[in-house]
């Protein structure tokens, strides 16, 4: 019994079985970011150059597509 205890306290705890270690979506993602060399100031514009394209396009489409 006392070889039981010992070997208790030696061990370190295991991970639940049930959790998802590195198959969730936010792990993946956090991976994917970590290969693409970008900074956040860049990110941001392209993605306010991003909407800028795309409310462009509506207005033509909108523009265009009343005659």
């Amino acid at each position: 019994m006392e070889e039981r205890e010992e070997a208790k306290r030696q061990d370190p705890p295991q991970a639940d079985s049930g959790e998802k270690a590195d198959s969730s979506p936010k792990n993946s993602k956090e991976r994917l970011y970590d290969k693409i060399p970008v900074s956040f100031r860049q990110v941001d514009i392209f993605s306010k150059v991003m909407i800028a394209v795309l409310a462009l396009v509506l207005l033509i489409g909108i523009l265009t597509g009343t005659r």
